[in-house]
């Protein structure tokens, strides 16, 4: 239904299938089950990277605010956190250059990686999902568990030690970072 000021529009839609594609419910079904499993996946892999996204916005703020101290210790605590982000964030989702080896590019499986062939394959089904495409999920979503504890333990030990470090500074600059 449409309204727009004083007038209103109401139109009903009929959805038919492609005659050129047998009808399979139970393969709809299937497909529909397993595009959300991969959306599942997608939003918790965004939700993690944005996490560390934040973190390194933080630290950046951090440094700029801190730039006029001449305290080696502290910037250096500062670049080895930013160190440990980085290093996180290439071995989820490589930048060009990590995944470049040489003149070939590497073919080593990681989270994107992974993530990025479930998404195929939920784009790509007509006749509903394989013994192999179930795999493949299943393996995606082992990465992103690995992924997230690796990213919890640090959150745990690494972060802590440094939001400690800068509130010894005097200034609360984490909020809501803490929590996640």
């Amino acid at each position: 239904k449409f309204i727009f000021g004083n007038h209103s529009d109401e139109t009903t839609i009929n959805i038919l299938s492609d005659p050129r594609f047998p009808e399979n419910r139970q393969a709809d079904i299937a497909l529909n089950t397993y595009q959300r499993a991969v959306n599942v996946l997608v939003r918790r892999m965004n939700q993690n990277m944005n996490a560390l996204n934040k973190r390194m916005e933080l630290i950046d703020k951090i440094r700029t605010h801190f730039e006029k101290e001449n305290n080696l210790d502290f910037f250096k605590s500062i670049e080895q956190i930013r160190e440990k982000i980085t290093g996180i964030k290439q071995n989820a989702k490589p930048s060009a250059l990590g995944r470049q080896t040489g003149a070939w590019q590497s073919f080593d499986t990681t989270v994107w990686s992974q993530l990025n062939s479930v998404l195929e394959i939920a784009a790509a089904r007509l006749q509903g999902i394989s013994v192999q495409d179930e795999e493949q999920l299943k393996n995606a979503t082992f990465l992103i568990e690995q992924f997230e504890n690796e990213l919890n333990h640090f959150i745990r030990n690494d972060w802590k030690s440094f939001e400690s470090l800068v509130n010894k500074k005097g200034h609360s600059w984490f909020g809501a970072l803490s929590d996640y």
